[in-house]
């Protein structure tokens, strides 16, 4: 996500049902506003990204398709539209089960997410921040050194 908050800007969101065109089609960013070209799959790109394609051949760099400038569709994303999506935490890849709107995860993963992963000092192995206690006391390869 990019251009929206800073507390969700340059973090990795999964969300559970995104339509393509909100999402740009070459480097995954979900921006403020898409450029959808009239190509055969209707590619939707960033303004970075579409700014690069038309300094260049005005041809899709996905398909290959050319694409007249005058017919590209820009669609805006606001921010109360993105906090209504919905996501998983950005925890879920640690056990996080969350599942909610955007709006609701910001609460959610700063205030009651109990799946944060830390880097143990000692063994540089990732743990559950709820259970470093025990990794060090039990598990880490490394204690008492």
């Amino acid at each position: 996500i990019c251009g929206f908050c800073e507390t969700l800007d340059w973090r990795p969101l999964e969300f559970v049902d995104l339509p393509s065109t909100r999402c740009c089609s070459l480097c995954s960013v979900i921006p403020g506003k898409t450029y959808v070209l009239q190509c055969s799959q209707s590619h939707a790109l960033c303004e970075l990204c579409y700014n690069d394609v038309l300094k260049s051949d005005h041809r899709c760099p996905i398909d290959n398709d050319c694409f007249d400038e005058s017919f590209v569709e820009k669609r805006s994303f606001t921010q109360r539209q993105i906090e209504t999506e919905i996501v998983f935490c950005t925890n879920s890849k640690q056990g996080c089960a969350f599942v909610g709107t955007v709006e609701e995860m910001k609460y959610h993963f700063l205030k009651e997410c109990e799946f944060h992963a830390v880097t143990c000092k000692l063994c540089r192995a990732k743990v559950l921040r709820r259970e470093i206690v025990n990794h060090y006391r039990e598990r880490c390869q490394h204690k008492g050194g």
